[in-house]
């Protein structure tokens, strides 16, 4: 699930109001330049790029239906873009370091596993 959808009495799982407002913004008709959403992805690693800059590598998830709106709060209404075939690899080039955010699995995770 895109994480600009997600709705939930639980605020710990969705987006900020703010955050969400901001996205509101930018996605809206006649903002220039939009921004190109991507989901659902599994960050893979982060690489410093050759020409300066990081590559985000990711992998594309399956999509999972969304489940009806509800009166919590209002849908952001913009839709991935490119979905890519599950399982497959994205490269996505940024001059800025990527902040640890949604998307990425926490160390308390992955030390669970072990």
């Amino acid at each position: 699930t895109a994480t600009w959808d997600v709705h939930s009495a639980d605020p710990s799982v969705e987006l900020a109001p703010y955050t969400a407002e901001r996205l509101r913004a930018v996605t809206a008709p006649g903002f220039s330049p939009r921004p190109k959403l991507l989901a659902p992805l599994r960050v893979l690693r982060v690489e410093r790029a050759a020409g300066g800059g990081f590559d985000v590598v990711a992998s594309w998830k399956a999509a999972e239906s969304m489940p009806p709106p509800g009166p919590l709060r209002k849908p952001l209404g913009a839709d991935a873009t490119d979905r890519g075939a599950e399982g497959s690899e994205v490269v996505v080039h940024t001059a800025q370091p990527p902040l640890l955010c949604t998307g990425f699995e926490g160390s308390v995770a992955s030390v669970a596993r072990n």
